[in-house]
């Protein structure tokens, strides 16, 4: 049997890269699709770095992301800033940022699903 082959000494692991966030979709009774959906580049977070997070349906900047990277006390980190500062985080891996703007994506379009539900029951 094959086996995953384990990183070498000194070797660091390959880590999980998403190259785009994809999107969740929510739509009204009437087939309206009020929705947001986010992406940024992929980038190493152990290096500083400044990435534009977009709305791929206006095409628009959102928000942004900047790490500062991490050195060999762990010093550094990744601060998001999604909607005008409205939603602000600041993680230490790629992975917590991805499910970061993963979770803001749902809840804004959640948001946008109940408030098309209340304007079609009137």
């Amino acid at each position: 049997m094959n086996s995953p082959q384990k990183p070498r000494l000194g070797q660091k692991p390959h880590l999980f890269k998403p190259q785009c966030l994809g999107s969740i979709r929510t739509g009204s009774k009437w087939g309206r699709e009020e929705m947001v959906r986010l992406k940024f580049e992929p980038f190493d977070d152990a290096s500083r770095h400044w990435v534009p997070v977009i709305d791929e349906d206006t095409g628009k900047q959102v928000g942004s992301i900047h790490s500062y990277g991490t050195g060999p006390d762990c010093f550094g980190g990744t601060d998001i800033s999604l909607f005008n500062g409205k939603y602000r985080a600041r993680v230490n891996r790629y992975e917590a940022a991805v499910g970061f703007v993963f979770g803001v994506e749902t809840v804004v379009n959640q948001m946008a699903a109940l408030a098309t539900a209340a304007d079609d029951s009137k």
